[in-house]
């Protein structure tokens, strides 16, 4: 279907396509939709803003079951898109679509402009909790934090996560994808004197991922250290600083296979409520 929307003489015509990043997700992990914008027309043409095409979703569970949007809604900057030309975004529809529950859900994208609609095809989606292989009560100054480390199959390689919650307070304050995970035994978690909290895991034949994360659950930074003689650990030293011990210094490329944290809150509120019962814990 085409999309009618721009200035001058003759309209603009969008089409639009939607695919997801990742069609099985991990629950309260982002659900990033890649979208592809063809402007058709001989005008430049606009998505997002005011006067141009509105961009929305039409989410479904199970069964049917409509997934309303809530405030405050898709966060995408406003757009232009080029005459003949076609333009890409990322939209994390999980912002803007409570997808909190496990199962399968079915979405697809809409572009409204002056009564007349532009929609991509049908994603389906699966949430999954992961199996969990480590989980971990840390101490920060903001509280306890439970940490657990589950991992799901992507693409025919085993990628780890990382959950970060207050089990008490029941808060989930994200999920992170740490990358491919190589070995089941993720080597430890600490904090240290900065209220970090540090995840070590083996992620190739010869190196160590090392990820950093807020106590509220901001990605900080992560880090790649070359396998030494023995298996690398964390430890804290007299100053307080978490230390890789039995580490190297990695100078292998960096650029291949190189895990993606993506800085993310499930709710749009700042901190995710799971005291709702009929939103399973695990």
């Amino acid at each position: 279907m085409l999309l009618f929307c721009g200035a001058g003489p003759s309209p603009a015509q969008f089409e639009l396509s939607a695919n997801l990043a990742n069609p099985n997700a991990l629950q309260y992990e982002p659900v990033i939709v890649i979208l592809k914008v063809s402007n058709t027309g001989p005008y430049p043409a606009t998505v997002g803003g005011e006067g141009g095409a509105v961009l929305s979703f039409r989410v479904e569970r199970e069964a049917g079951r409509i997934v309303d949007e809530q405030p405050p809604g898709l966060i995408l900057a406003p757009f232009m898109v080029p005459p003949r030309e076609t333009v890409t975004r990322e939209v994390n529809v999980a912002r803007a679509y409570d997808l909190r529950k496990t199962g399968s859900y079915t979405l697809y994208a809409r572009l409204d402009h002056r009564g007349t609609r532009s929609r991509s095809g049908r994603m389906y989606l699966d949430v999954v909790p992961g199996l969990i292989i480590h989980e971990q009560r840390v101490m920060t100054r903001s509280g306890s934090r439970t940490i657990s480390l589950r991992t799901l199959q992507r693409d025919r390689v085993m990628h780890l996560f990382c959950r970060i919650e207050d089990e008490q307070r029941q808060i989930c304050y994200g999920v992170h994808d740490l990358g491919r995970l190589l070995r089941h035994d993720p080597t430890g978690i600490l904090v240290d004197s900065e209220d970090l909290i540090h995840v070590l895991h083996q992620s190739g034949p010869t190196r160590y991922s090392h990820s950093i994360f807020g106590a509220d659950g901001t990605p900080i930074r992560q880090e790649y250290v070359a396998k030494g003689n023995r298996s690398a650990e964390l430890a804290i030293d007299e100053g307080g600083d978490v230390v890789v011990q039995g580490g190297l210094s990695y100078e292998g490329d960096s650029s291949v296979d190189r895990p993606r944290i993506r800085p993310f809150n499930p709710f749009s509120s700042g901190l995710p409520d799971r005291s709702n019962r009929n939103v399973p814990n695990r």
